[in-house]
């Protein structure tokens, strides 16, 4: 799959849950112009909701830095919530970045796997405890160190999501 490819998939799977979704969008900021892969509009209760979809289909863990980027865009263009999407599974700096935010990072299934968390308004099993991350230590594969890669339920031990983070606060 390219990523042009990743990102229509992405875009596909929020349309079928009844939001808009456009890919490859200039939005202008407060304070700049940003460009936005899949840019979610939907409207819940009368109310407008704004979603920043950033999706990474590369070779290596996602980085500090590429979380800390997303929260500025979500602020500076007054998106509600902001997700970014990587099959290379986040690097523990990108993990402890999006605690306590409006950042979710996951991968394309992922989102199929919280989307009725998610999209209804309710709390997500991760976000209430119940599963754990367990993470590599491997330098060697250019990931850098401590890469986490899988989730495990904590009230079911051993029934879990491989390469699959479906919540931040894990």
């Amino acid at each position: 799959m390219t990523w042009n490819d990743y990102q229509e998939a992405t875009a596909t799977h929020f349309r079928q849950l009844g939001h808009s979704a456009e890919t490859n969008q200039t939005v202008t900021g407060v304070r700049a112009t940003h460009d936005i892969d899949v840019l979610v509009r939907s409207k819940t209760s009368a109310v407008e909701c704004l979603w920043v979809v950033e999706c990474k289909r590369w070779n290596r863990a996602v980085t500090k830095q590429c979380v800390l980027t997303l929260q500025q865009v979500v602020s500076d263009i007054g998106a509600d919530r902001g997700f970014l999407l990587s099959e290379s599974g986040f690097q523990s700096g990108a993990l402890d970045a999006v605690r306590s935010s409006n950042i979710t990072l996951t991968t394309l299934a992922g989102l199929s796997c919280s989307a009725e968390e998610l999209w209804f308004g309710r709390q997500s099993e991760a976000a209430t405890g119940i599963y754990r991350a367990w993470y590599r230590d491997d330098e060697d594969s250019g990931n850098g160190p401590e890469t986490y890669i899988y989730l495990e339920r904590r009230d079911e031990p051993g029934i879990g999501i491989a390469n699959n983070l479906c919540c931040s606060n894990a």
